[in-house]
């Protein structure tokens, strides 16, 4: 048993399964993408929109242990540096895009990015920067009011990259506020839902930001709460030569599945079908 256990650790068998997984968490998106627009077709029956519905919650149930999955064999990968020249304006860009046209379409919720100034090049570790990004995305989205609007904005001051994330909502309570950073912690007060445990994603974003040599601040401010990734500028210049930066949506319906989940039980509530349960 500790040899097969010992073999899974290979590089071979690492790169083999994290193929697998990719693939199937492709085809299990792609299947959420076909479901949507049937959901939305006219004289649609009863019964086949609630069909239509637990299939949409069996696959993002799914995505969602794909997600656990993925996590537990990137950890190793996840502590080495993957740094490479990217246009930062372009990636948050790109990001917000995809989640106002894929994630939050026939919604109320919207997020904004701001910038103002020339195109900033930088050596970055996108897939940090994605993990800590959407960490805070999905904290509002969870936790916030279910019309959040959320304003991505990027500015550079001295030798650092400020990417603040603020949502406008309402301040939290001070010892709320304190045990924002503490894994698994309940909150009770503000905007945060007191029916749900905040997990770890707040508390590996604060980490993954200090293994960039960055920082991850936050604001408790009466407009709402406001998070701010402080980031070292890597070779930062105007106009250089950049590595082209495109959000997969197939990775937006993996990672913000809680959220997805929650929607889809709301959906349910609303069209008077019994609610999903967790399989």
């Amino acid at each position: 048993m500790k040899d097969e256990i010992r073999n899974y650790t290979e590089p071979e068998k690492f790169l083999e399964s994290r193929m697998i997984l990719h693939r199937f968490y492709k085809n299990i998106s792609s299947g959420y993408m076909l479901v949507q627009p049937l959901m939305k077709a006219e004289n649609l029956l009863p019964d086949q929109y609630a069909d239509l519905l637990k299939l949409q919650y069996i696959l993002v149930t799914c995505l969602r242990c794909v997600t656990d999955l993925n996590f537990m064999q990137g950890s190793d990968a996840f502590n080495r540096p993957r740094l490479a020249r990217h246009n930062i304006c372009e990636v948050l860009r790109s990001i917000t895009d995809t989640l106002n046209e894929i994630l939050f379409i026939d919604t109320d919720i919207h997020i904004d990015f701001q910038h103002e100034g020339e195109e900033l090049f930088t050596e970055l570790d996108v897939p940090r920067v994605e993990y800590i990004l959407f960490s805070i995305i999905e904290n509002s989205l969870l936790y916030g009011p279910k019309d959040v609007k959320i304003v991505l904005r990027l500015k550079q001051k001295d030798k650092h990259i400020h990417i603040s994330v603020k949502e406008k909502s309402s301040a939290i309570a001070k010892q709320d506020f304190e045990a924002l950073f503490d894994k698994y912690k309940r909150v009770t007060s503000g905007t945060i839902n007191p029916t749900v445990r905040q997990g770890l994603s707040l508390a590996l974003a604060k980490q993954a930001a200090e293994e960039m040599d960055g920082a991850l601040l936050a604001e408790n401010q009466k407009t709402g709460l406001k998070l701010t990734l402080i980031l070292p500028c890597r070779g930062a210049s105007v106009g250089a030569k950049d590595n082209p930066y495109t959000l997969e949506p197939e990775k937006i319906y993996m990672v913000f599945a809680d959220y997805l989940l929650e929607k889809l039980k709301k959906q349910a509530e609303q069209a008077g079908l019994p609610v999903p349960t967790d399989i």
